[in-house]
């Protein structure tokens, strides 16, 4: 499908590149993405303002039918999630996030699936890892790739080992949550909120708990917006540098998933 009626495909040569590098394209092995600098920081900005309004504004004081809610603080007091992804040598949305998250001088804390060292953040790694990751959380952000090892990663073993009155920021895939899982834990009192921007099913269908839950925030997966000309220049120049026998970055692993 050609973005905006094909205007942009037009522009930048794409039409004919593709018309002319089929056959090339038909020949290389394996998958290509588009790279991260053709989209808005993943997450991230979401991310910000999420964190930001739940230290300043969640609080709501006690409830005698959801304890956890009233036991919820600044966030600046305890610990924050954020959790990785990518290439060794490539940038990854968690530590991007992390680190922004940093300069608001939020305490951060990492978890990823090989071990990795950034300046500032407490970085765990691997299954031996995650308890002692969840453990030191008080706001889980996901940002994970969804593969068959993290789908329905966020389920009630893992969320239960959150802090009491944790809260959770989903920005990456809607099979990472198991929807009952967080309902019950919110319902409990054991998690006092969570903003999720993605789902299993999208939209949202209007009977969803979720719509009503009065401790959950629904967005429509924005949290990172394609750059659409400068995705479309990418995958033209990609086509190219392989039709010269150049290699290209974001080279798919399909043994790892992403």
């Amino acid at each position: 499908t050609q973005p905006g009626g094909g205007g942009e495909w037009e522009r930048s040569g794409m039409t004919q590149t593709v018309a002319t590098q089929r056959a090339t394209i038909g020949q290389q092995p394996g998958l290509r993405r588009v790279a991260r600098g053709c989209r808005r920081q993943p997450g991230g900005d979401k991310v910000i303002i999420s964190v930001c309004l739940v230290n300043q504004a969640f609080a709501v004081g006690p409830d005698r039918d959801h304890p956890g809610l009233g036991a919820f603080h600044q966030v600046g007091k305890h610990q924050l999630l954020a959790a990785g992804q990518g290439d060794a040598g490539h940038r990854r949305p968690g530590q991007r996030v992390a680190q922004a998250l940093r300069g608001f001088e939020f305490p951060v804390v990492g978890w990823s699936r090989t071990p990795r060292e950034v300046e500032g953040i407490t970085c765990h790694a691997g299954a031996e890892g995650l308890s002692a990751f969840l453990g030191a959380s008080q706001v889980l952000v996901n940002l994970l790739p969804l593969t068959p090892d993290t789908e329905n990663i966020l389920n009630r073993d893992t969320l239960a080992q959150l802090r009491p009155g944790a809260y959770v920021i989903n920005v990456a895939r809607g099979a990472h949550l198991v929807d009952a899982d967080l309902l019950a834990l919110l319902d409990s009192g054991h998690l006092a909120g969570a903003t999720l921007d993605v789902f299993r099913t999208e939209p949202l269908p209007a009977e969803h708990p979720f719509w009503q839950h009065r401790c959950i925030t629904v967005t429509p997966h924005t949290s990172a917006r394609t750059l659409r000309d400068e995705s479309v220049a990418q995958i033209a120049g990609k086509i190219r540098a392989l039709d010269r026998g150049e290699s290209i970055t974001g080279v798919v692993d399909p043994l790892r998933g992403y």
